[in-house]
C-alpha cells in the first residue's frame, strides 16, 4: 500500500476489468480514489491513499494526528498469499458470513474447521499449523487491540469536536468557484 501523488490506474482493476458496466466502474473508482473523496473520507476516519489529502490544511486542522496516519499508510505493506489460502477461505467464510450477516459469534468451532480444513490437505503438519494458527491470532488480537485503542482516540477527538462546534465537515468538501 501507498500514498499516491496522483491516480493513474496501473494494474487491471477486478472490479473494472469484469463488470458489465466496466466504464462506470472504472469511474466510480475513479471517484472514490479522488482527492475531494479521498478528504471526505479522511474526514470519517478512512485513511486516504493520495498525499494531497494530508497536505490539505482544514483537514489538518480537523485531524491532529494525521501525519501519523500518513506514515501507517505509507509503512503498509501487503500480506503475502499463501498457498493453502483457497483452503483456508473455504473453511473461514462461512463463518464470517454468519458473524457478519446474521450476527453469530465466531466459537471454537471457527478455529477447528479452519484447522481441519488445512489438516486434510497434509495431516502430518497438524501440530506445527495449530501452534502456527494459535501465534497468528494472538498477533492479530494484539494488532486489533492495538488498532482499536488509535480508533477510541479518534472517535472521541472527533465527537468532541463536533460536540464543541470546533469541526465542520463541509469544510472540507469542495467550493464552487
Amino acid at each position: 500500500m501507498f500514498v499516491a501523488e496522483d491516480c493513474t490506474l496501473v494494474e487491471v482493476n477486478p472490479l473494472a476489468s469484469t463488470s458489465a458496466e466496466a466504464s462506470r466502474a472504472t469511474d466510480f473508482i475513479l471517484f472514490l480514489t479522488s482527492e475531494d473523496s479521498q478528504k471526505v473520507l479522511a474526514s470519517y476516519g478512512i485513511a486516504a491513499t493520495r498525499k494531497g489529502a494530508y497536505a490539505d490544511p482544514n483537514l489538518r486542522a480537523f485531524i491532529p494526528h494525521l501525519e501519523q496516519i500518513r506514515g501507517a499508510v505509507e509503512q503498509a505493506r501487503p500480506r503475502p498469499i499463501h498457498p493453502g489460502h483457497a483452503e483456508f477461505s473455504k473453511a473461514f467464510v462461512p463463518h464470517m458470513k454468519r458473524m457478519l450477516e446474521q450476527g453469530a459469534d465466531l466459537t471454537t468451532q471457527f478455529v477447528d474447521d479452519l484447522v481441519q480444513e488445512l489438516v486434510q490437505r497434509a495431516p502430518e503438519r497438524r501440530p506445527r499449523l495449530v501452534e502456527v494458527l494459535e501465534r497468528e491470532e494472538h498477533q492479530v488480537s494484539e494488532s486489533r487491540r492495538q488498532v482499536q485503542k488509535v480508533m477510541d482516540v479518534l472517535t472521541a477527538e472527533v465527537t468532541r469536536r463536533y460536540r464543541e462546534g470546533d469541526a465542520d465537515p463541509s469544510d472540507l468538501l469542495p467550493t464552487e468557484a
